[in-house]
């Protein structure tokens, strides 16, 4: 997971895309930091991570996080074009460069 509040420059062209987002990680971390900036806050409880504990992840759900006090489920791609897309985020990042 990264750090709160770290934040990324976004690239203008497609090689810089491809050197700022070379696996599926790095976009998964991106969108953690924008979606959660001061760190995860659950969308149902509204807890915080400072004070309930990181969230769990889960390895076959990448983009998933699990509230520590209410145990809903809140997923990084809600509210984005990419929400409930079984494919990969590092080609749907790379679709304003097509």
């Amino acid at each position: 997971m990264p750090k709160p509040g770290e934040s990324r420059v976004v690239p203008k062209t497609l090689p810089d895309f491809q050197q700022h987002f070379p696996n599926e990680e790095t976009c998964i971390a991106h969108l953690y930091t924008k979606r959660f900036p001061t760190g995860f806050v659950c969308s149902y409880c509204e807890q915080h991570e400072a004070d309930a504990g990181a969230p769990y992840s889960f390895a076959s759900r990448p983009t998933v996080y699990r509230c520590r006090n209410c145990k809903r489920d809140t997923s990084l791609t809600a509210g984005t074009i990419m929400h409930r897309s079984n494919q990969p985020l590092s080609p749907g990042f790379g679709q304003p460069f097509s």
